[in-house]
């Protein structure tokens, strides 16, 4: 096992999940000046290590290892904590999906419902603003014309008088 290879390979993972090596150290009971010495190649990944890295992060053991393959694996089980560190998950999401699993199954099937509702009846957050520029637009040809469609401006009447609507 070339340790500078796989040292480097730590290092990119480490970088690819946003992680200083303290933090990915504290992930696997690592210190990390111990982190650092892997990175560099001084000390070489144990077995036990290893295993710890793919457990924890969702890592592809061949990856690690060798460079062949994906980075994580693929497979229906994940890690749910490899998962939001991958993603990139604020607190505040972390937050709603653990009191989202908190609740009751029932429940939380009727959330589920109505958050797949909501996405299917608006399925771009784009859709509003378009009805928006379009009834501004509206307006706006309207106001070309001489009348206006907004019952707050003053338009006028066919001998030129000034009527508020």
């Amino acid at each position: 096992m070339n340790l500078g290879v796989i040292g480097e390979r730590l290092k990119f993972l480490r970088k690819h999940l946003g992680l200083n090596q303290e933090l990915f150290g504290d992930k696997i009971n690592l210190s990390r000046s111990h982190v650092a010495s892997l990175e560099k190649g001084v000390r070489s990944l144990t077995d036990r290590t290893i295993s710890d890295i793919c457990r924890e992060f969702g890592v592809n053991e061949d990856w690690l290892r060798t460079g062949e393959g994906s980075m994580f694996e693929e497979s229906k089980s994940i890690s749910l904590d490899a998962y939001i560190q991958r993603k990139g998950l604020t607190d505040l999401e972390v937050d709603i999906i653990k009191a989202y699993l908190d609740i009751p199954q029932e429940i939380r099937r009727d959330v589920a419902n109505k958050i797949k509702e909501a996405v299917l009846s608006n399925p771009s957050i784009s859709d509003p603003i378009d009805e928006e520029l379009e009834s501004y637009r509206l307006e706006l040809e309207a106001k070309k014309k001489g009348t206006t469609s907004s019952a707050s401006e003053s338009t006028k009447d066919p001998k030129g008088n000034g009527n508020t609507a």
